[in-house]
């Protein structure tokens, strides 16, 4: 099939070539007017991106007011101000299931590789740095960088990048019920079935070895909106905590429940839903909370923050290990996440 001379005349390096995209003029709510004059719904904005909807005044204006009043402030310059530190107190109102720390970024994948990086940092920090190994899931999605595929286990995607990709990760099998289940298998049956093999790959690659288990709670874009089965969460946590890993939850793909409420019960991990202990630290990005942009979080529990920052890294955590001239710093959506700021209170203890 000939290419569309549209792709010759374009300057975008576009996703897909088979035929030419809907051009956009304008958008209200969940509509989008072409240049043909028809209407289409956005139904891809909102999995994918924002969840507000095109054209909202309330939105333009407090992203305006923001505008007028600091536009940018680089994270690693020593600042800090109102709009960040409100937000991450907003979100981390009551330290859902422990957590108390937040870092701002541009998107779901950048919250995996910083995740990764402050993992890796937190593990020398607490005199292991032989915890270097991953374990993650089949057919799971954790982002579009080099980190992110690292530990995503979509096969096709990650095929012809197999050179770059790290092999310190191993992959287990998803909670997929539907497709994983053996006939007449109990859900308590198939969770111990999991829960095994997550302990026998903790000790094929050395439990001391392990720094973190990955796992999305809501499987996104490669497993279809998957919900664990109950007692799943437990049992994977009570393998992390067998081994004194860290179990790292990515809610990219699904509103984390302390900002949203549309979750149904079944869909919270049972964890959650029990009131017992958290995850050591969750990625999230879609409703950030209600964005309007892509962007990212990660946020970690209280054990994490504290040896990295007594410890650690005295003059401060690095999160992405960049160091831009002034002349290359890269652009910032403005308006919405400035900077990143950290405790500076007395460091009482450890989490065990």
């Amino acid at each position: 099939m000939p290419l569309d001379p549209f792709f010759q005349q374009s300057h975008i390096f576009h996703r897909a070539f088979d035929k030419k995209p809907l051009h956009v003029v304008s958008a209200d709510g969940l509509t989008l007017t072409l240049d043909s004059g028809r209407q289409v719904l956005d139904a891809t904005g909102g999995p994918a991106v924002a969840c507000l909807g095109h054209n909202q005044p309330e939105v333009a204006d407090a992203v305006t007011k923001q505008l007028q009043t600091v536009s940018y402030l680089f994270s690693g310059g020593g600042y800090s101000e109102r709009a960040t530190e409100e937000l991450a107190a907003t979100i981390l109102k009551d330290a859902p299931g422990g957590l108390s720390k937040a870092i701002f970024l541009n998107s779901g994948s950048e919250a995996t590789d910083t995740t990764l990086k402050l993992i890796i940092q937190y593990w020398h920090a607490k005199g292991e740095p032989q915890r270097v190994n991953f374990i993650a899931r089949k057919q799971s999605y954790h982002g579009n960088t080099i980190g992110g595929l690292c530990i995503s286990g979509h096969k096709s995607r990650r095929a012809i990048y197999g050179n770059l990709l790290s092999k310190h990760v191993s992959f287990v099998d998803p909670c997929y019920a539907y497709r994983n289940k053996l006939s007449g298998e109990t859900d308590a049956e198939y969770v111990q079935r999991l829960k095994q093999q997550l302990d026998d790959e903790f000790q094929a690659r050395g439990p001391e070895t392990v720094a973190a288990f990955f796992a999305e709670t809501i499987s996104g874009s490669t497993l279809a909106c998957v919900p664990a089965v109950p007692g799943y969460f437990q049992a994977v946590q009570a393998v992390c905590d067998k081994y004194r890993a860290l179990l790292v939850l990515d809610e990219v793909e699904s509103c984390p429940p302390c900002v949203c409420v549309s979750m149904t019960d079944r869909s919270l991990p049972d964890h959650v839903r029990n009131g017992s202990k958290w995850h050591d630290a969750r990625m999230a990005t879609r409703g950030n909370p209600r964005s309007r942009h892509p962007n990212g979080r990660q946020v970690a529990r209280w054990r994490i923050h504290s040896p990295l920052r007594c410890f650690g890294a005295p003059k401060g955590i690095r999160h992405r290990g960049e160091r831009f001239p002034k002349s290359r710093r890269r652009p910032h959506v403005p308006g919405l996440y400035l900077c990143v700021s950290h405790s500076t209170g007395p460091c009482s203890r450890f989490d065990a």
